[in-house]
């Protein structure tokens, strides 16, 4: 009975340890394809630990067709608050959608949200995300993020 318990032991400890979680730069690449090919309206892009989202007017992703930009770093968002919402159409959604969403750490305003149609700067708290068309899309690009950010060094709030 012993000899077998060390056995499966020896089997099954070995391929556990050699599963390995997702480096910064495979998640970041899985979180820019997701996007491109499940969002809606928005896209994802990112550099080391600094990310982007790009809100677009409608579903045209071209230059002269952004609408907002919000550019943060990982390192400034609670892990804590990385989650997925259920919003009501607003721009730039074209019916309900869901949301993967962030805060800063102490909601601090460490989100520069560049607004193209005024070309005003504004910091903000908070990371409004890319809308999906299902929660499943959403709640899956929210595990990722939650990943970068925990992975940058990000920090739960206090309070």
């Amino acid at each position: 009975m012993r000899t077998t318990i060390i056995a499966v032991l020896l089997v099954f400890v070995p391929a556990v340890r050699a599963q390995k979680s997702p480096t910064l730069a495979e998640t970041v690449s899985w979180m820019h394809n997701f996007a491109d090919d499940r969002g809606s309206g928005a896209n994802f892009s990112s550099s080391g630990c600094s990310g982007v989202v790009t809100w677009y007017k409608t579903a045209s992703k071209t230059a002269d067709n952004v609408y907002l930009t919000f550019s943060f770093s990982f390192k400034d968002l609670d892990p804590n608050s990385v989650h997925s919402v259920h919003t009501i159409i607003s721009p730039p959604a074209d019916r309900n959608m869901w949301r993967a969403t962030a805060t800063t750490t102490n909601n601090e305003k460490k989100v520069d949200v560049l607004n193209h149609n005024t070309q005003q700067h504004e910091q903000d708290d908070v990371i409004e995300g890319i809308p999906f068309y299902s929660s499943d899309d959403a709640t899956r690009f929210a595990k990722a993020l939650r990943r970068a950010v925990t992975l940058c060094g990000g920090k739960s709030s206090t309070f």
